[in-house]
């Protein structure tokens, strides 16, 4: 009987991270557009200038968190063992 098996934890978090540094980069440009059209006139009025600063704080606001998710996962998928024991929670991992 093997006493090592593969980490299906760790490669569940490695078969993540493409897919959440998308949704972060994505994340970060959700509010680049109205941004970008308030910008061009779409919408002009003191109030719209309000709006546009909201959408700017809150759009630094959300790539700073979709970053920080980013990097945590990195993070853990660094520090998880490629392999565990057989008897380890993480060799039946199924996400």
């Amino acid at each position: 009987m093997q006493d090592e098996v593969q980490n299906r934890y760790r490669d569940e978090l490695g078969a993540a991270l493409p897919a959440e540094r998308f949704r972060a980069e994505v994340t970060a440009g959700m509010l680049r557009t109205v941004q970008d059209a308030l910008a061009q006139g779409a919408w002009v009025s003191t109030t719209a200038d309000r709006f546009a600063a909201v959408c700017a704080e809150q759009g630094r606001i959300l790539a700073g968190v979709a970053d920080a998710a980013y990097e945590e996962l990195t993070d853990r998928y660094a520090r998880e063992p490629v392999t565990v024991p057989v008897t380890d929670r993480r060799a039946r991992f199924q996400g």
